[in-house]
C-alpha cells in the first residue's frame, strides 16, 4: 500500500505521507552508508513511521570555502 500524500512528500511537502499532518518528528540524525543516506520519522498524529532515504546526485568542488564547481551524477 502506498501512503495516499506519497508524491506531495516526495515533491518536498513536509507533512506525514498518510495523513498529511505537520506534526511529524524525528530523534535521528541521518545514517550514511557509502553513498547513501537514510533517517526515520514518526507521525505523532497518526502514529505511522518510516524512513527517508537518500542518494548522492552531485559532487561539488570547494577552493577557499567556496563552491567552484559542481556536478551531477
Amino acid at each position: 500500500m502506498k501512503p495516499k500524500h506519497l508524491k506531495e512528500y516526495m515533491e518536498g511537502n513536509f507533512a506525514c505521507p498518510f495523513c498529511n499532518s505537520e506534526n511529524i518528528t524525528s530523534q535521528d540524525l541521518p545514517s550514511t552508508d557509502y553513498n547513501i543516506a537514510w533517517q526515520p520519522f514518526e507521525c505523532l498524529s497518526c502514529s505511522k513511521e518510516w524512513q527517508d532515504e537518500y542518494r548522492l546526485i552531485a559532487i561539488s568542488w570547494i577552493k577557499d570555502g567556496e563552491r567552484i564547481y559542481s556536478d551531477e551524477i
